[in-house]
């Protein structure tokens, strides 16, 4: 059964969660605050970027994998999705 992860040491980056029919909860973290948890944790900040991308957007470990916000409005969102 999947079930709801967390980013271990990183509670202050939540910045709540998303409820799907059918689905276990999913925990949202700002990449922002992410970022900054990582570099207080001793990476640089691109290292924390890279961090990020690779171990967090780029893992799959079943339907409670958490999800990084990125702030933007609708311009934004329609460039990501070009």
């Amino acid at each position: 059964m999947d079930s709801t992860l967390l980013i271990t040491g990183a509670d202050s980056a939540i910045v709540g969660w998303i409820s799907r029919c059918g689905d276990v909860p999913i925990v949202i973290y700002d990449r922002a605050k992410l970022c900054k948890h990582f570099v207080r944790d001793g990476m640089t900040e691109d290292e924390a970027e890279e961090w990020i991308v690779v171990n967090i957007e780029g893992a799959w470990v079943g339907k409670g994998t958490p999800g990084v916000l990125n702030k933007g409005g609708i311009d934004k969102v329609k460039e990501v999705l070009k």
